[in-house]
């Protein structure tokens, strides 16, 4: 009975987080200060490269090609500095989600099953199943934000975007 509460509660609270996530004032977020500021140790992103985050991040779910009321999660040609800049706001949000179900995920399934080693196993893999989503957006971040200032050259005539990063991959 208490894994199948403990399941509930965790499906209860995806769902949720779904829409909590959308309502989320975007402007409320920044990038540039903690906790979504790029630490030093992360090397603007490439830490994560190391940890083989392109090969593994577009086998994850995405929701935002399920539900159609999210905003798209993918930069294209026809991509702008606006839409750049969406796409970063989008990456805190999904990042401070991802966090906050974590913690919540841990203290419910713990509540529920109590300091016994299953409640603590099950926690910990919530915990564990939201990690991947958060490096996913600390990856992307620092990446499109660089992506972002070369796009704002261009359009001052300061320098050309044309190179690999216009084709890199983003996940948010």
């Amino acid at each position: 009975m208490k894994l199948f509460k403990s399941a509930l509660y965790v499906g209860f609270l995806g769902v949720a987080a779904h829409f909590v996530g959308e309502a989320l004032d975007r402007d409320r977020f920044n990038e540039n200060a903690y906790p979504f500021a790029s630490r030093k140790w992360e090397q603007g992103g490439r830490i994560y490269r190391r940890l083989g985050v392109r090969r593994w991040m577009d086998r994850m779910p995405d929701m935002s090609k399920i539900l159609p009321d999210m905003f798209p999660k993918r930069l294209t040609e026809a991509s702008n500095a606006e839409t750049v800049r969406r796409l970063i706001k989008e990456t805190c949000v999904a990042e401070f989600v991802h966090n906050c179900l974590s913690i919540l995920f841990f203290i419910g399934i713990w509540l529920i099953n109590g300091c016994s080693a299953e409640g603590v196993f099950l926690g910990a893999f919530a915990v564990v199943c939201n990690l991947p989503y958060v490096i996913i957006q600390r990856y992307n971040r620092p990446m499109l934000m660089r992506y972002l200032r070369r796009l704002e050259e261009k359009q001052r005539g300061e320098v050309s975007v044309d190179n690999e990063a216009e084709t890199e991959k983003f996940k948010v």
